[in-house]
């Protein structure tokens, strides 16, 4: 953990590395898993709904660590891009910053620590190649991470809109001669997106927590990986630390999620 080094500098300088990761697989997973779990339920048994359980499935049952290193393997190994007397990855393996990859910058400067988050950091300091490389850096983890999680919200989204689709005032909506897309977008998925907050808040929390095997394999300099270097050290005070404050993460990301269903649903009162 480094001698001398102080327990809340060391987390305060490794979780926003952590927060930016989590971010950005989050985002992943909640763009591609609403659509498809909307596609899925409104072509229910057809051919999109089966491709959406041929991702749903694969993505309960790849091991995270098996994808990362598929994913290392495809675009480092096999897909490379010459440059100069070199070939290189088309995309960086490891770290935040990918500078020696087929489409990366090789030289991107430098920026200003504000926020402790590469990419948003590169933004603010008006440095588009250093944004560029950071953004090829977070790819493959993000990807990974995503991919995991990808799954359980299609899925949940799938069988909310299945079963709000059948209810009467869908009925009412299509007699009316709205239509299909108003049906669907305006009315069903109000409601069928309950149960999907539930989940989004839990995978954003558990992926703020720091997920120990991406942060190793890709050596993202994380808090998860800082956490797991504290337990070969028995360092107690990291470790206490990072159970506090991945236990107010839980509590406030359910917290927003409470406040969320009453916003969505005006019958659900506290």
């Amino acid at each position: 953990m480094g001698v001398g080094t102080q327990t809340l500098n060391l987390f305060a300088v490794r979780f926003p590395l952590t927060a930016e990761l989590a971010i950005a697989a989050s985002i992943i997973t909640i763009v591609l898993a609403i659509p498809l779990g909307i596609i899925s339920a409104t072509h229910n048994n057809r051919a999109p709904d089966h491709a959406s359980r041929i991702v749903a499935l694969t993505g309960y049952s790849m091991p995270i660590f098996w994808l990362a290193y598929l994913l290392q393997l495809v675009f480092v190994i096999y897909i490379r891009v010459n440059s100069g007397q070199f070939s290189l990855g088309l995309l960086p393996s490891s770290g935040v910053l990918g500078t020696s990859c087929g489409i990366c910058v090789s030289s991107p400067g430098t920026i200003r620590a504000i926020t402790g988050m590469p990419v948003l950091d590169s933004i603010l300091s008006l440095n588009p190649g250093y944004f560029w490389d950071s953004l090829l850096a977070l790819v493959i983890p993000a990807v990974t991470l995503a991919y995991g999680t990808l799954g359980a919200l299609t899925r949940i989204v799938r069988s909310s809109m299945l079963e709000c689709l059948r209810q009467d005032y869908v009925l009412l909506a299509r007699s009316k001669g709205l239509a299909e897309r108003t049906v669907v977008y305006r009315h069903a998925l109000k409601n069928a997106m309950l149960p999907a907050i539930t989940v989004i808040g839990f995978i954003i929390a558990s992926l703020l927590g720091g997920v120990f095997v991406v942060e190793y394999i890709f050596s993202w300099p994380g808090v998860a990986q800082a956490a797991l270097q504290a337990s070969l050290y028995l360092d107690v005070n990291f470790l206490e630390l990072y159970t506090l404050v991945f236990a107010l993460i839980i509590v406030v990301v359910n917290l927003c999620v409470d406040v969320l269903y009453a916003l969505i649903d005006p019958r659900i009162r506290y």
